[in-house]
């Protein structure tokens, strides 16, 4: 209604004209369910909600009542009337449980997540995810290192061992706050470790415990802390690769799984999850890692679990059914958990008899029923000890004895085992040798010596010695002028040759070569540095050494060096020029001086630590560093020898020998003389000077000079380069030059060595046999 515009108020006719709308909210009395109340405006026909969840299409029907369409499930049906055909309500006798196949849900396990309804109305379905605890070792007195047998215990040790540090021993680690519940189900669990040191022992097997302890205590310094700890029965063994680079903390340095031993733990009845785990690791061979007391990488437990315990079929057990156990009877095997949670092992045939140790031998035939270690018991396979009896067994009173070997259609004279066709003696059953066995020909210049089919020692490889020597000292190195006599022992150099026009005589002391009385020398050299490249031409030098037991230091004496008396043998040096400063080649080398080192240490007062004097003298010039000059380019002499040996059989060889003096002539066969190889006896007036042999090279005769100051016997030895024996002879000698031919020689091609010994003396050559 509005005013029109003569001021008359006035309305528009509406629908229900001549019907009424009492309460005027425009819904006309003959529809409105409440016509006296404007804020219901509710019809016939309006959806609504009767309530009723088994009904649908609900709406207001004639009477203003809200009705649906029953939902009757056609051919299915709605039991409880929830509106969940029966087909998919997992509860059609109750209209609250509405939940079907496939809807979310909890199973009410922390462990899981993603649940759920499942075609057996059980929610499940999720997925696992497993909690993770790792611990360092937090505390010194937390690992520690046990001596097997002594039982001594450090606690401060900067490594670990795994297991043998110079003796056998075990490790203990224990680890702190994991906060693993008791009972709960261990998926894995390792320990990581870090390298300390990359020594590795091998085979290295290692085998892993844990204490049978509800809270284990930390380590202390008793002997045997760790190895008198319960054990537990779980057990896990592990072959680490080798550890090759320090610090490396990977799969290599990481245990295998030991979740057998940690779940052993956590399912004792006293176990918290506050409670503290001890790890024990034995073994052999060795691994070494980072301690506590080291500045990193200690030992690291780290362990994936379910916070669930497993579902067990006997919860007392903490076993299914079917599941290996301990029946505590030692007599049966393969013990199993029962379907009455009974654990139940199969009888054996110790079950009745006993088995007291535990080894799987019954008490009536175990030789020692005390040590679960010896299962020794009538007719296992033995060794008596004696090599002379074959098929040995341990025998009813536990002895263990052999049959006889009779070498049928051989024989065994000696009865040491040995058949008598390859017995290197069969009359002595202490000798067990045979061809190709290994052995020691005493030579202490060879290797790798085997029987040989003469049932002698030999075979092996030579390995010649060697030693250098520098002058280490002011006084072992000296000049004198030959004229004067004038010593220097200070000279920041040494000419060799003429110093300033002044001829002189240069002497040099060598000690600590340890070379021993009586031993072949193979060879020998000096070896100069250059000082200076002034060279004065020609250079002809002579090098000599002192005939002295051992040679004393140089000293400022008028004459010192050419007052001391000389060796027989002698070298000529002419050196090329030098020409660099420092220079220290071969250029700079004597030649070999082996023939005067020879006769040195051959003087039977010379010992293995005496000092060895050379002298040079000669004209021109070549001037070398002193040990005042540069005490790290001093001369040095050098020399390779093989050790004086005992003699060694040979094969027979005629030697002929011929006095000079007597001009008569007489032979021998060598193979019935008797030589003393060390040259015992002989004392000082023997040859005078030094040995010459020729032709050199030589095929089947050799021809040997040499001075004689007495009468007397002369005792010839030739060896090769093993220190073998290849010749030797004995010959009566009067005073005056000699000459020894040695005919008929049948040498192989190579290197020898000529000894002769007289009176306490010996002198010695070297030859060459050469193709004839």
């Amino acid at each position: 209604d509005v005013y029109v515009a003569n001021c008359n108020c006035s309305g528009t006719l509406n629908d229900c004209a001549g019907i009424g709308d009492a309460d005027g909210d425009g819904v006309c009395s003959d529809v409105d369910c409440d016509d006296n109340d404007p804020n219901a405006t509710t019809q016939p026909g309006d959806a609504c909600d009767d309530g009723n969840p088994a009904t649908i299409n609900d709406m207001v029907d004639a009477n203003c009542g809200c009705a649906g369409t029953l939902n009757s499930c056609p051919g299915i049906g709605d039991n409880d009337g929830d509106g969940i055909c029966a087909d998919v309500d997992c509860d059609d006798n109750d209209p609250n449980i509405t939940y079907q196949v496939g809807d979310t849900c909890d199973d009410g396990n922390p462990d899981t997540f993603g649940e759920t309804i499942q075609n057996d109305c059980s929610c499940g379905g999720g997925l696992t995810t497993p909690t993770t605890a790792c611990a360092t070792i937090s505390s010194s007195s937390d690992d520690a290192e046990q001596e097997a047998a002594s039982g001594r215990v450090d606690l401060t040790s900067s490594d670990l061992e795994l297991c043998t540090d110079g003796v056998s021993q075990w490790v203990g680690m224990r680890f702190n706050d994991l906060n693993i519940p008791q009972g709960a189900n261990i998926n894995s669990a390792y320990i990581q470790f870090t390298v300390d040191e990359n020594r590795n022992d091998d085979p290295c097997n290692l085998t892993i415990y844990g204490q049978a302890a509800d809270n284990a205590a930390t380590f202390s310094s008793t002997d045997f802390d760790i190895s008198s700890r319960a054990r537990t029965t779980n057990s896990v063994a592990w072959a680490p690769p080798q550890w090759l680079n320090i610090g490396n903390a990977g799969p290599e340095q990481q245990t295998v799984d030991i979740s057998p031993v940690i779940q052993e733990i956590v399912n004792r009845n006293g176990y918290t999850a506050a409670s503290s785990i001890v790890i024990m690791i034995e073994g052999t061979g060795r691994r070494v890692a980072e301690s506590f007391n080291s500045p990193a990488g200690a030992p690291q437990l780290c362990i994936d679990f379910f916070a669930t315990p497993p579902d067990y079929d006997c919860d007392a057990l903490f076993a299914n059914f079917g599941d290996t156990c301990d029946d505590g009877d030692n007599t049966t095997i393969n013990d199993t958990v029962d379907n009455n949670c009974n654990c139940l092992g199969t009888p054996t045939a110790c079950t009745g008899i006993g088995d007291a140790d535990g080894d799987g031998v019954c008490d009536d035939v175990d030789c020692d029923d005390n040590d679960p270690n010896v299962t020794t018991q009538p007719g296992d396979a033995c060794d008596d000890g004696n090599p002379a009896t074959i098929n040995d067994v341990v025998g009813a009173n536990c002895n263990c004895a052999g049959a006889l070997n009779t070498c049928p259609g051989i024989g065994d004279n000696d009865g040491d085992g040995i058949c008598d066709d390859v017995d290197c003696d069969d009359n002595d059953p202490n000798i067990v040798s045979q061809t190709g066995d290994a052995c020691d020909d005493g030579n202490p210049n060879t290797t790798g010596e085997t029987i040989q089919d003469d049932c002698s020692c030999g075979g092996g490889t030579l390995v010649p010695s060697f030693a250098c020597s520098m002058i280490n000292s002011t006084s072992d190195d000296a000049e004198q002028w030959k004229s004067t006599g004038r010593m220097d022992i200070y000279n920041s150099d040494l000419e060799l040759g003429v110093d300033r026009n002044n001829s002189q005589f240069v002497g040099m002391r060598f000690n600590s070569l340890n070379i021993p009385q009586g031993a072949t020398i193979i060879s020998a050299h000096l070896q100069f540095t250059v000082d200076e490249t002034v060279n004065e031409n020609p250079c002809i030098l002579n090098i000599l050494g002192e005939a002295a037991d051992n040679a004393a230091t140089f000293t400022s004496s008028s004459f010192d060096i050419s007052n001391r008396p000389r060796t027989n043998a002698a070298v000529n040096w002419q050196p090329q020029d030098w020409l660099s400063v420092g220079a220290a080649g071969p250029e700079q080398q004597t030649p070999d001086l082996s023939d005067i080192i020879q006769e040195i240490v051959s003087r039977s007062g010379y010992t293995a630590n005496s000092s060895i004097v050379i002298f040079i003298d000669g004209t021109g010039t070549r001037t070398a560093e002193s040990f005042n000059g540069s005490i790290h380019n001093a001369p040095e002499l050098c020399v390779e020898f093989l050790h004086a040996m005992p003699g060694n059989r040979m094969a027979p060889s005629t030697v002929t020998t011929t006095t000079i003096a007597e001009g008569t002539r007489e032979e021998q066969n060598a193979a019935s003389l008797n030589i003393n190889p060390k040259g015992e006896g002989l004392s000082a007036g023997g040859p005078a000077s030094p040995i010459r042999v020729h032709p050199n090279p030589a095929t089947n005769k050799l021809n040997i000079s040499f001075s004689s100051k007495i009468k007397g016997t002369v005792q010839i030895q030739a060896r090769d380069l093993n220190g073998k024996v290849v010749l030797q002879a004995t010959r009566e000698v009067e005073q005056g030059d000699q000459a020894i031919s040695l005919e008929g020689l049948s040498l192989p091609v190579g290197i020898y060595f000529l000894q002769l010994f007289m009176n306490n003396t010996m002198q010695s050559a070297k030859f060459i046999i050469q193709a004839d």
